[in-house]
Protein backbone atom coordinates (compact mmCIF):
# COMPACT_ATOMS: atom_id res chain seq x y z
CA UNK A 1 0.00 0.00 0.00
CA UNK A 2 1.12 3.57 -0.61
CA UNK A 3 1.66 6.25 1.82
CA UNK A 4 -0.18 9.21 1.83
CA UNK A 5 3.33 11.07 1.85
CA UNK A 6 4.11 8.89 -0.99
CA UNK A 7 0.95 9.85 -2.52
CA UNK A 8 1.71 13.50 -2.46
CA UNK A 9 5.59 13.40 -3.71
CA UNK A 10 4.45 11.94 -6.29
CA UNK A 11 1.65 14.20 -6.92
CA UNK A 12 4.19 17.38 -6.63
CA UNK A 13 6.98 15.51 -8.66
CA UNK A 14 4.15 15.58 -11.43
CA UNK A 15 3.73 18.92 -10.32
CA UNK A 16 7.54 19.93 -10.99
CA UNK A 17 7.28 18.11 -14.58
CA UNK A 18 4.47 20.13 -15.57
CA UNK A 19 5.38 23.20 -13.92
CA UNK A 20 9.14 23.99 -15.17
CA UNK A 21 10.01 26.79 -12.68
CA UNK A 22 10.37 24.62 -9.76
CA UNK A 23 13.62 23.20 -9.53
CA UNK A 24 13.55 22.09 -5.89
CA UNK A 25 10.37 21.61 -3.52
CA UNK A 26 9.01 20.49 0.11
CA UNK A 27 5.54 20.32 1.73
CA UNK A 28 5.39 20.62 5.42
CA UNK A 29 2.58 19.47 7.20
CA UNK A 30 2.11 22.86 9.90
CA UNK A 31 -0.76 21.63 11.69
CA UNK A 32 -3.93 19.51 10.73
CA UNK A 33 -5.23 22.03 7.90
CA UNK A 34 -2.41 23.77 7.17
CA UNK A 35 0.30 22.87 4.39
CA UNK A 36 3.46 25.28 3.81
CA UNK A 37 5.28 24.68 0.48
CA UNK A 38 8.95 25.77 -0.15
CA UNK A 39 9.92 25.70 -3.49
CA UNK A 40 13.13 26.80 -5.32
CA UNK A 41 11.48 28.62 -9.06
CA UNK A 42 12.81 31.48 -11.21
CA UNK A 43 9.31 32.94 -10.50
CA UNK A 44 8.40 31.52 -6.75
CA UNK A 45 4.66 33.42 -6.92
CA UNK A 46 3.90 31.82 -10.39
CA UNK A 47 5.23 28.27 -9.48
CA UNK A 48 3.63 28.40 -6.60
CA UNK A 49 0.52 29.19 -7.41
CA UNK A 50 0.15 26.84 -10.32
CA UNK A 51 1.71 24.11 -7.49
CA UNK A 52 -1.14 25.08 -4.97
CA UNK A 53 -3.56 24.44 -7.85
CA UNK A 54 -2.49 20.94 -8.86
CA UNK A 55 -1.75 19.91 -4.81
CA UNK A 56 -5.37 21.63 -4.08
CA UNK A 57 -6.91 19.60 -6.69
CA UNK A 58 -5.30 15.95 -5.46
CA UNK A 59 -5.92 16.70 -2.04
CA UNK A 60 -9.63 17.50 -2.48
CA UNK A 61 -9.69 14.36 -4.63
CA UNK A 62 -8.70 12.88 -1.07
CA UNK A 63 -11.32 14.64 0.82
CA UNK A 64 -8.74 16.48 2.31
CA UNK A 65 -9.39 20.42 3.44
CA UNK A 66 -6.27 22.71 3.97
CA UNK A 67 -4.79 25.58 3.11
CA UNK A 68 -1.45 25.66 1.41
CA UNK A 69 0.73 28.71 2.01
CA UNK A 70 3.76 29.82 0.35
CA UNK A 71 7.11 29.54 2.57
CA UNK A 72 9.50 32.23 3.16
CA UNK A 73 11.61 28.98 3.32
CA UNK A 74 13.94 27.51 1.05
CA UNK A 75 13.48 23.33 0.96
CA UNK A 76 15.70 22.30 3.74
CA UNK A 77 17.69 18.75 4.79
CA UNK A 78 16.62 18.00 8.81
CA UNK A 79 18.67 19.94 11.27
CA UNK A 80 19.59 16.73 13.48
CA UNK A 81 19.83 13.88 10.51
CA UNK A 82 20.44 15.84 7.92
CA UNK A 83 17.93 14.06 5.38
CA UNK A 84 16.25 15.78 3.28
CA UNK A 85 12.37 14.85 2.72
CA UNK A 86 9.92 16.45 0.28
CA UNK A 87 6.91 16.31 2.54
CA UNK A 88 6.71 15.86 6.08
CA UNK A 89 4.73 16.99 9.65
CA UNK A 90 6.58 19.60 11.86
CA UNK A 91 6.42 17.22 14.57
CA UNK A 92 8.86 14.86 12.82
Amino acid sequence: MISWSSRMVFALRQCRSIIEEIRRFQLVQKNRNLLELRIVSEDRLSGFELAKKKVGHFLAEKGIDVEIVLSEEMPQAHPVSGKFKHVFSEGE
